[in-house]
């Protein structure tokens, strides 16, 4: 068991002669990512939160009152599927400064979400 630990361990140190690691991700629960651009939008446990990849930093981000399951993004705005929240609408006009717009309560968990124009 110990042989098998250390085999992981050497294996996640390694970079691949076709990938560069640039980060590793720390932070909350992430189970949701949509790009346009080359900004990504992203579920960081109760955050969404704004990347910009070409340059890895962070953008904005907005807390959110649940875990984030799924981003769907049509114009101007985030779709969020937020767990035990229901559906949040975050306008990303401004990705440095995003704000939540509207919200529609489920009884259940939302776990996904999708969108085609001004539908979700």
């Amino acid at each position: 068991m110990v042989l098998l630990l250390l085999s992981v361990s050497q294996t996640f140190a390694q970079e691949s002669k076709d990938c560069t690691l640039i980060g590793r991700w720390v932070n909350g629960t992430c189970r949701a990512v949509a790009v346009v651009g080359e900004t990504a939008y992203f579920g960081n446990g109760g955050y969404l939160e704004m990347v910009d990849f070409s340059d890895p930093q962070e953008i904005g981000k907005i807390v959110l009152p649940g875990p984030v399951q799924d981003v769907a993004l049509s114009g101007h705005y985030a779709y969020v599927a937020v767990y035990g929240a229901g559906l949040r609408v975050i306008d990303v006009s401004d990705p440095a400064a995003p704000i939540e717009v509207g919200f529609f309560d489920t009884v259940g968990y939302v776990c996904g979400i999708a969108v085609s124009g001004h539908y979700a």
